[in-house]
């Protein structure tokens, strides 16, 4: 049997208008946690935003600071000497210490020409002596 075929006194139909009346209430409720819903995606969304906000900002200040000792370690480096300043100091040294040998043995060498000169030389003077006498 159909409910419009019931009788008014049974208690187990309802009419259409508190049917349509139960089925607006509950398009109500549904519609209200959807946009409760939204809400809450929109609010947990700003959240997320406002987190990943932080996070960056942190990271970013992190990465100033590696940044910084970055900075102060190319500095260090770029006034050490790398191995070819070591290698050009070495052969600079080597040449100076080669020169000063040279220079020392030299000098030697022209103090004995000078003795061998003035030897000579007296000896010229001895024997010019002794044939004038």
């Amino acid at each position: 049997m159909l409910p419009s075929q019931q009788g008014a006194g049974n208690d187990n139909y309802i009419s259409r208008r508190e049917f349509e009346a139960v089925i607006t209430g509950f398009k109500e409720l549904v519609s209200q946690g959807f946009a409760h819903s939204e809400r809450m995606a929109d609010l947990r969304s700003d959240t997320s935003d406002k987190a990943v906000k932080v996070a960056m900002e942190s990271m970013n200040k992190r990465f100033d600071n590696t940044n910084e000792w970055r900075d102060t370690l190319d500095k260090y480096v770029n006034t050490l000497a790398n191995k070819e300043d070591v290698t050009r100091l070495e052969k600079s040294v080597t040449a100076i210490q080669i020169s000063d040998a040279t220079l020392a043995g030299k000098a030697s060498t022209g103090q004995m020409i000078g003795s061998y000169i003035f030897a000579g030389v007296s000896a010229l003077i001895s024997l010019l002596a002794r044939f004038i006498k």
